[in-house]
C-alpha cells in the first residue's frame, strides 16, 4: 500500500473549481438485510447458536481433518463414542475455562438480587472471578491466566484437552478438529489441530477488477467520536474537505464513490451507555452530554452525505442496541442526515456487493472481545483467524452479546468475502490473505479518527489501497 498525507495550506487549497464530477460504481447491492431482526423473539435458549454454528460446518470440516491428517474413510467420531487409549478424530465447539473471566451469574447475584453473601468463595478458584479481574498485558485488557482450559463439546458430550498442540490463539465458540488419544480417567491428549480454513469463494478477485480503467474507491472511516475530547474538529472539517474535493488531490477525491462510516460516530460516557432511557430534547446535563454530540454528528454527516453516497454503520457507543447484530441507528436520531437520498442506515456488521465483490465489516466489537481471551500480537491477525474459522463473532454468546438466533448462525462465514474491514482500531493495518483453492481476501484494520486521523481508501478496480493522513501539526501558530 501507499500513503497520502494531506496538510492544510494554500497549496492544497482549490478556489473556484467548477462542480467535481463523482466516479460511480459499476455495480452496488446493499446485502445487510441478513442481520436485520425481523421477528424479535428473545425466550429461546443460546445453545441453539452453538448447535446451528457447529452443524453448518461440521461435514465440511470432518473432511478437512480427513485430508490433512490422511485419514481418507476413518469415522470422525463424536465424543462418546470415542474409546481409551486408541488415536481418533473429533470436531466439536471449543469452550475456554478461564479463572478470571468476570462470572456474571455471580455478578447478578451480588449487585442485583442482593445475594451475594451467599456464593460459595470456594467456587470463584473454579468458575471465575466475581468481578472478572482483569490484567494488562502490552497494554491490553486480557482476562488469560496459566490455568486456562480447553473444553471440546458436541452433540454429545464434552471433554477436557490438553497438549502442547493447543496454540493459545484459541477462544470459546470456535469449531475446531482435534486429533489425539483419550487417556481413561483423564483427559484428551491432542496431537494437532485442524480449523476449516477460508470458505470457498464463489467469484475470483481478478474476474471482477478492472485495473484498465483506473481506481474506483471505497472510503472506509471509523471512530469520529464527535463529542469526545480526543476529536480534533479541524481535522475532521479537512477530511469532509478532502472528500468533497474542496482541498488536496481533485482527481483522488473525484474517484472516492461511496464512504462507509464504521462505528462509533458518536462519543458516548459509560454512565450515557448504562442508563435505560435519554431524552432528545435534553433537560438534564446527562442527556444534554450525548443529545448535543448526535446533534453535531449529524450536521458533520449530513454535509458529507452531500458529495457523495454514505453508509451509516452503528458502533458500542452509537444510538443502537447493544447486542449483535446492531440494528440501523434510526433516522429520527440523525434528521438532517436522513433527509439525504445518499444516505443508508446499515447493520453492524455490514455487508454489500460492489463491482461483484463482497465486502464485510464490523464495528470492531467482535475483534475487541477476542483480544480479551486469546493471545494475538495484533487485531489484523485476529482477522485471518476469524476467516480461517469461518466465523466473524466466535466469542458470541459467551462473552459478546448477540441475538438469540434459533435457526442458524448469521455470523458463520459460508462464503469468503473480497474485503473483510474491522473499524476502531488503534492504528491503520492491512494484509492480502490467499485460500489454497484461490482466495483472495483483503483485510484491513481502520483506525478510530479521533486517535488517527486517517481514512482508508479501497480501489475496487484492483487489489491495491491507500490512506489518507490528516497532517494538522503544520498549522500550529496559524
Amino acid at each position: 500500500f501507499f500513503r497520502h498525507t494531506m496538510t492544510m495550506s494554500q497549496d492544497t487549497m482549490v478556489e473556484d473549481q467548477p462542480p467535481m464530477e463523482r466516479l460511480q460504481f459499476r455495480q452496488f447491492v446493499p446485502q445487510h438485510k441478513r442481520f436485520i431482526n425481523q421477528n424479535r423473539e428473545y425466550s429461546q435458549q443460546f445453545s441453539h447458536l452453538y448447535y446451528t454454528r457447529l452443524a453448518e460446518i461440521q461435514l465440511e470440516l470432518s473432511e478437512v481433518c480427513r485430508a490433512k491428517w490422511n485419514a481418507t474413510g476413518e469415522p470422525v467420531k463424536r465424543i462418546l463414542d470415542i474409546e481409551p487409549g486408541q488415536p481418533c478424530i473429533c470436531v466439536g465447539t471449543l469452550y475456554k475455562e478461564m479463572a478470571l473471566k468476570p462470572n456474571f451469574l455471580v455478578d447478578y447475584l451480588q449487585n442485583v438480587a442482593g445475594g451475594g453473601d451467599n456464593v460459595d468463595d470456594d467456587d470463584d478458584d473454579d468458575k471465575g472471578s466475581t468481578n472478572g479481574e482483569a490484567i494488562m498485558d502490552r497494554g491490553q485488557v486480557t482476562y488469560q491466566s496459566k490455568g486456562d482450559q480447553l473444553i471440546l463439546e458436541d452433540e454429545s458430550g464434552r471433554m477436557t484437552l490438553e497438549g502442547a498442540a493447543l496454540p493459545p490463539q484459541l477462544v470459546t465458540g470456535v469449531i475446531i478438529g482435534v486429533k489425539g488419544v483419550w487417556q481413561r480417567d483423564a483427559n484428551f491428549v491432542v496431537e494437532d489441530i485442524c480449523v476449516c480454513g477460508l470458505p470457498p469463494q464463489k467469484v475470483s478477485i481478478k474476474s471482477c477488477v478492472r485495473p484498465d480503467t483506473g481506481p474506483s474507491y471505497l472510503a472506509l472511516v471509523s471512530g469520529l467520536n464527535v463529542g469526545s475530547t480526543k476529536l480534533n474538529p479541524l481535522a475532521l472539517q479537512l477530511a469532509l474537505d478532502f472528500i468533497s474535493g474542496n482541498i488536496g488531490d481533485g482527481d483522488v477525491a473525484a474517484r472516492v464513490c461511496r464512504v462507509v462510516v464504521a462505528g462509533d460516530t458518536i462519543f458516548a460516557t459509560e454512565d450515557l451507555k448504562s442508563r435505560d432511557k435519554i431524552q432528545l430534547h435534553a433537560v438534564d446535563s446527562a442527556s444534554s452530554t450525548l443529545v448535543d454530540p448526535m446533534k453535531e454528528a449529524d450536521l458533520y454527516l449530513a454535509e458529507l452525505c452531500g458529495t457523495c453516497p454514505v453508509d451509516i454503520m452503528p458502533g458500542d457507543s452509537d444510538p443502537s442496541n447493544c447486542f449483535l447484530p446492531q440494528q440501523p441507528i434510526h433516522p429520527c436520531l440523525l434528521p438532517h442526515t436522513s433527509k439525504c437520498t445518499s444516505a443508508n442506515f446499515t447493520t453492524n456488521p455490514y455487508q454489500a456487493a460492489i463491482n461483484g465483490m463482497t465486502v464485510l465489516g464490523t464495528s470492531g466489537q467482535n475483534v475487541q472481545d477476542v483480544s480479551k481471551y486469546a493471545s494475538f500480537d495484533k487485531a489484523l491477525d485476529i482477522l485471518e483467524s476469524m476467516l480461517q474459522w469461518r466465523n466473524v463473532a466466535p466469542t458470541a454468546p459467551d462473552t459478546l452479546a448477540v441475538y438469540p438466533y434459533l435457526d442458524h448462525d448469521p455470523f458463520n462465514l459460508m462464503a469468503c468475502p473480497h474485503l473483510l474491514f474491522v473499524g476502531n482500531q488503534p492504528s491503520f493495518d492491512t494484509k492480502l490473505v490467499r485460500g489454497p483453492a484461490g482466495q483472495s481476501c483483503r483485510i484491513v484494520c481502520v483506525p478510530a479518527f479521533s486517535e488517527t486521523p486517517s481514512i482508508v481508501l479501497v480501489d475496487m478496480n484492483s487489489e491495491d489501497l491507500s490512506t489518507v493522513t490528516v497532517n494538522i501539526s503544520t498549522l500550529d501558530g496559524l
